[in-house]
């Protein structure tokens, strides 16, 4: 140190013992393979505050990281220094979550938490991450049923706006996601030849802390062009009360009144309210 004094990594009840751990930190500097236990003794929660400027990802994914954070890590294991988090209590964390999360909530969680272990692990603040090989999936999930054209069809018809016919049709037909849906440009809806593309910068909507904003879809294969499959049988147009001619939007092709992308306007009827004023 400065003043001339020699700091320890730890204590020890013999003097052969300590020379033992001498020795012992002297391979491991020679190897570059000393960690300093100071650096693991941070709580978790002054972890995160380090890692966090460091570590790109999109606003959907900064959202998702913070809500985890808030919500489940940080209240059971802010306090806790990182060489103290076990792998026990990672098991019990997630037997927890387990009693009122799916697992792809419980999944995704500690997705984030590994992620953080493992560059603590990196940064050589401690020597193993505890979350590795902890089953979070212990069961198959239940196969997805598939709708029947004659089921879609019975879905469309309970719908009385057309434009919202048509949303259905297309999600059922083509497998377009929510907000692939909602952020559908005209000029990706080429009707003459019966092809809607997404495109790979701006063919989602996505919704991040109450904002609105058009970017890529979910993964880089989702950019594709879609040629739907002709419908089995045809919905009849049901026109809603008070009509349902709408202005021909400039930009999304499947709107609700006032503009407001139509399934936000059923999952945030809130936004939707407020967007519209």
């Amino acid at each position: 140190m400065p003043d001339g004094t020699v700091s320890t990594d730890s204590s020890h009840p013999t003097n052969a013992a300590a020379e033992l751990r001498r020795k012992q930190v002297d391979i491991d500097e020679a190897l570059d393979t000393y960690l300093d236990p100071n650096l693991g003794r941070i709580t978790l929660a002054e972890w995160v505050h380090i890692w966090e400027p460091g570590h790109l990802a999109g606003q959907a994914k900064w959202a998702a990281y913070h809500s985890h954070l808030r919500n489940h890590i940080l209240p059971r294991f802010g306090d806790v220094a990182l060489n103290k988090i076990t792998r026990q209590s990672v098991k019990v964390f997630v037997k927890s979550l387990k009693a009122h999360l799916a697992d792809s909530s419980v999944a995704s969680i500690m997705s984030l938490f590994s992620l953080l272990m493992r560059e603590a692990v990196a940064d050589r603040r401690i020597t193993l991450n505890p979350c590795q090989g902890v089953k979070v999936i212990t069961r198959r999930p239940a196969e997805r049923p598939t709708a029947t054209p004659t089921q879609v069809n019975r879905v469309a018809e309970r719908i009385d706006r057309r434009s919202e016919q048509i949303l259905v049709l297309t999600a059922a037909y083509t497998g377009m996601r929510w907000g692939e849906l909602a952020g559908l440009a005209t000029s990706n809806a080429r009707l003459s030849d019966g092809l809607i593309r997404i495109d790979p910068d701006v063919g989602a909507l996505h919704e991040v802390a109450g904002d609105l904003y058009l970017g890529p879809p979910k993964t880089a294969d989702s950019a594709r062009d879609l040629s739907p499959r002709r419908p089995s049988a045809t919905v009849p147009r049901r026109p809603a009360p008070g009509g349902d001619r709408q202005p021909r939007p400039r930009h999304g092709v499947l709107r609700c009144p006032r503009g407001v992308p139509a399934p936000l306007l059923r999952v945030t009827p809130r936004l939707a309210t407020r967007r519209q004023r």
